[in-house]
């Protein structure tokens, strides 16, 4: 997806509507790690307080880095694609 400086706006107009809806969660999905454009810090944040509900993120997870932003915060779930190792 080609972003532009109205996409920021989009998304958390969008995240506000499907909270006035009652949608569930937001599954964010970025996939830099796999070498698609990153997601910003700012949409994600914006995303997160638009919707004021369950986040669940994922896309180059390891267990530390899952569990750094679920102690700050950042999401209340991580979702997990492929296997890690645990060790």
């Amino acid at each position: 997806m080609i972003c532009d400086a109205a996409t920021e706006g989009q998304f958390i107009a969008l995240a506000t509507a499907l909270k006035n809806i009652g949608i569930a969660y937001v599954h964010m999905v970025d996939h830099a790690a796999m070498g698609a454009n990153p997601i910003s810090r700012s949409v994600k944040d914006g995303i997160r307080n638009a919707f004021g509900s369950t986040i669940i993120l994922s896309g180059g997870y390891d267990a530390n880095h899952a569990e750094a932003d679920l102690e700050v915060a950042k999401a209340e779930l991580v979702a997990f694609g492929r296997p890690f190792p645990t060790w």
